[in-house]
C-alpha cells in the first residue's frame, strides 16, 4: 500500500510536483474552491482542479473545515502556492507540513517573492523547503536550492525554472522526511525581509523612472497584472518590450521612432515597444498599432 501524502496548492507552478508525487504516493490535493470567471461570472475550476480531474487524482476544493474532508493516516503534507494562509486546525491535523517557498528565505517572506526578485533585478533566487509554522514563511529551513536569474527572465520563465526544480527535488525531500533524516536550520529572523501582495495598479508605468526600472517592472508583471500606460484616457498594455540607450533630450513619456522602432523616452533610456494591447482588444505588433493610430507617435504619456 502506498503512503498517503496531501498537497495544498492552487497554482499551476505545482503541477510538475503533483505529477512526480502521484507516481509514488497515494496523493490527495487540496485546492481552493471554484470561482466566478469571465463576463458571465460562471463558476470555474482552477488549473489544479482541472489537472487532478484529468489525471484521476483525489481533489478537495476547500479553504475551511479541511480536516473533516480528509482521510486518516497521511504521513506527510506539502504546500506550494495554496493562495491562503493554512489555518491552525490544518497545521494541528498533520504531523508535518512542508512548504515550498520561491525565495532565499528569510529574504522575501510573503506572497510575491518571484515578482520582487525580478523587480529588484536580483541575480539569483532560490527554492526553499521549510517546515510550515503559524507565522508566515518563518518556519525552519529543510533545504535551499539556488536558481540563477538571467537578465531577460520574466515571471513566466523564472516560474518555469522554479517549477522544474521543485519537481526534481521534491521526492528526495519526501524521502528524507519519511525516514526521519531531515536536518533543519532555524531562520535568522533579524535578516527577514518581506514582499507584498501585487495589485493591478502596480502595473502602471512611471515614465520618470529609468528604462532599467521599467524593464524590471515588465519582467515581474509579465503574466499579471502586466505593465500599462494611459493614452487619450485609454489603457495600453505593453506586452513585449526592450530597453535601448537614449541620447535624446525629449521629455519622459514622449513617443518617438528610434532606428525604425517605436519607443518611449524615460528619465534615462528608451523603452522600445514590440507588441502592445488596447484594453479590451487583441494584442498587436507596434508597427500595426501605429498604422491604425498615427497620432500615437509624438504624443506624451503621463
Amino acid at each position: 500500500m502506498q503512503n498517503k501524502i496531501a498537497f495544498f496548492t492552487s497554482d499551476s507552478i505545482a503541477i510538475p510536483c503533483l505529477q512526480k508525487l502521484n507516481e509514488l504516493y497515494d496523493l490527495t490535493v487540496i485546492t481552493r474552491p471554484d470561482k466566478p470567471a469571465g463576463r458571465k461570472k460562471i463558476l470555474t475550476a482552477n488549473e489544479i482542479a482541472v489537472f487532478c480531474n484529468d489525471n484521476n487524482i483525489k481533489c478537495i476544493k476547500a479553504e475551511k473545515n479541511i480536516p473533516q474532508s480528509l482521510d486518516k493516516n497521511y504521513v506527510l503534507a506539502f504546500c506550494f502556492s495554496y493562495g491562503v494562509i493554512i489555518p491552525k486546525d490544518v497545521l494541528d491535523y498533520f504531523e508535518r507540513i512542508i512548504n515550498l517557498h520561491p525565495s532565499k528565505l528569510p529574504q522575501y517572506r510573503g506572497p510575491s517573492p518571484i515578482q520582487t526578485a525580478l523587480l529588484n533585478n536580483d541575480p539569483e533566487t532560490a527554492l526553499t523547503y521549510m517546515q510550515m509554522a503559524q507565522e508566515m514563511d518563518a518556519g525552519d529551513i529543510i533545504s535551499q536550492h539556488q536558481i540563477q536569474i538571467d537578465e531577460n527572465d520574466t515571471y513566466q520563465t523564472l516560474e518555469a525554472k522554479i517549477s522544474q526544480l521543485a519537481q526534481s527535488t521534491i521526492i528526495e525531500i519526501a524521502a528524507l522526511s519519511l525516514e526521519g533524516k531531515m536536518e533543519i536550520v532555524p531562520q535568522n529572523n533579524d535578516l527577514a525581509t518581506y514582499c507584498q501582495m501585487i495589485k493591478k495598479e502596480d502595473g502602471l508605468i512611471d515614465w520618470f523612472k529609468t528604462a532599467d526600472s521599467i524593464y524590471n517592472q515588465w519582467r515581474a508583471y509579465y503574466c499579471w497584472p502586466n505593465i500599462y500606460t494611459v493614452w487619450n484616457d485609454q489603457k495600453i498594455i505593453l506586452k513585449e518590450i526592450k530597453k535601448i540607450p537614449s541620447d535624446n533630450n525629449v521629455s519622459p513619456g514622449t513617443i518617438v521612432m528610434v532606428d525604425n522602432t517605436l519607443a518611449i523616452q524615460t528619465i534615462e533610456g528608451f523603452i522600445a515597444i514590440e507588441e502592445l494591447q488596447l484594453a479590451g482588444k487583441s494584442s498587436t505588433p507596434a508597427r500595426d498599432f501605429l498604422n491604425g493610430h498615427p497620432d500615437f507617435l509624438k504624443a506624451t504619456l503621463k
